[in-house]
């Protein structure tokens, strides 16, 4: 990982440490950040503003949604700021950069929001369901990551570079996305509505109250990130070291783990029956339209992605990929791939090995910061083609979550029914 790095001269550099006066007035032109970065802090405010009104919709009801999204955020947050401190080189087993480092590309990740809105979205699918809570946090943790999947593939690649889902280690990918980071996305839904749900639950009825719930959502989120780090770093052993990304074997090997863990919930699903009642039900709820608006969105989103003014200069050279292997520092004695793009002061600080780059063009970079354009947003050879195929799926997915809904409510109905029974009698 990189430190933070202020030129001190024309040749010469010196390190500051973080959030000094020296590096907070490091800090460029906000004009310039927004020339340069305009679409990613785009998203950044309207996902930013969206957030605010769930939460501030889910207090007003009073409902569990509103601490769910508080611990859907700090999960996240808590997965993909750590390690705290940038270092040089890989810190491969993290896979990520840092808080620090998302900070001195002044871009926050809007993964973090993002996250949390689908998973408030989820959440609610299966708010009425009567399901058990493991039953519960798979398919809540399901419908999110199918949701989240267009947004992770139509990430502009400068955000896919600072949440870390763009590791040149990881050659298998599904969506120019690893298939590891969907396991781990998975899993930081599961943990996060599995927590959250079990800690809710175990609350007695004079303990329900504001602060309790708002402890349980920050001890949850905090809990669930801790887990996806740790799990992460024994998928990757898993994957990559043991099996030499067989993606068949490891696929079995989950299924197989999921069915051990999923076989006593089999059990108490048994009794909940599924009728044809409430079939307008549904299309009654604010959330289906959510999860609609956001299907809609992803759909229509390469129709307009795929626009020239979308790029941004910047001083990041381009000069890769490159197809050898190179031992970096702190990761011994594991191998990664070069990166695949060079920042001109890395030349000077890390010890990689150039030798497959053009020296004339990195000597040419470094020395005059050549502007280079990068890709701010995804370029489609058919962008209406995507758009069709990813209305199919946003139609599939629409579709299962209607099934969700309709299988939630009816369960709803079961308990009033069993309720003014019971009353009657």
């Amino acid at each position: 990982m990189e430190s933070i790095v202020l030129n001190s001269g024309e040749n010469g550099t010196s390190e500051v440490r973080p959030f000094s006066t020296e590096w907070l007035v490091s800090f460029k032109d906000p004009r310039v950040l927004w020339q340069e970065h305009w679409f990613a802090l785009g998203l950044e405010v309207l996902n930013a503003a969206i957030v605010f009104q769930l939460l501030r919709n889910a207090k007003r009801k009073g409902c569990e949604s509103f601490y769910v999204t508080i611990a859907a955020l700090i999960s996240v947050s808590t997965f993909e700021v750590l390690p705290l401190f940038p270092q040089e080189g890989y810190k491969l087993w993290w896979f990520h950069h840092g808080m620090v480092n998302i900070l001195n590309h002044r871009v926050p990740s809007y993964i973090i929001t993002s996250f949390a809105i689908v998973h408030y979205v989820a959440h609610n699918l299966t708010k009425n369901s009567n399901l058990p809570t493991n039953t519960r946090a798979f398919v809540t943790a399901s419908a999110a990551l199918l949701m989240y999947l267009p947004y992770i593939w139509l990430a502009p690649r400068l955000l896919l570079h600072l949440v870390h889902v763009d590791d040149p280690i990881f050659l298998d990918r599904l969506l120019d996305v690893p298939y590891i980071h969907f396991i781990v996305f998975f899993l930081l839904f599961y943990h996060t509505t599995q927590l959250s749900v079990e800690n809710f639950e175990a609350l007695e009825a004079q303990e329900r109250n504001s602060n309790n719930y708002l402890w349980c959502s920050v001890v949850s989120g905090l809990v669930s990130g801790f887990y996806a780090i740790i799990e992460q770093y024994l998928l990757y052993l898993i994957f990559v070291l043991i099996l030499r990304q067989n993606l068949v074997l490891g696929f079995l090997m989950a299924f197989g783990t999921t069915f051990w863990i999923a076989k006593e919930e089999v059990k108490a699903l048994k009794d909940k029956s599924f009728s044809i009642a409430g079939v307008f039900q549904p299309l009654k709820n604010k959330i289906f339209w959510g999860a609609a608006a956001l299907m809609l969105f992803s759909s229509t989103l390469p129709l307009w992605l795929n626009v020239r003014d979308l790029k941004s200069t910047s001083t990041r050279l381009e000069l890769g990929p490159c197809n050898i292997n190179h031992e970096v520092a702190n990761t011994s004695p594991l191998m990664i791939e070069r990166r695949r793009f060079i920042c001109p002061e890395d030349g000077k600080r890390l010890q990689f090995d150039f030798h497959c780059v053009d020296p004339v063009a990195l000597q040419f970079g470094v020395k005059n910061r050549v502007n280079q354009y990068t890709m701010c947003g995804k370029e489609f050879d058919n962008p209406t083609q995507i758009a069709t195929s990813l209305s199919v799926y946003s139609s599939l997915l629409l579709f299962s979550i209607y099934s969700v809904m309709r299988f939630s409510f009816n369960h709803k109905e079961e308990k009033k029914n069993e309720q003014y029974c019971s009353k009657s009698l």
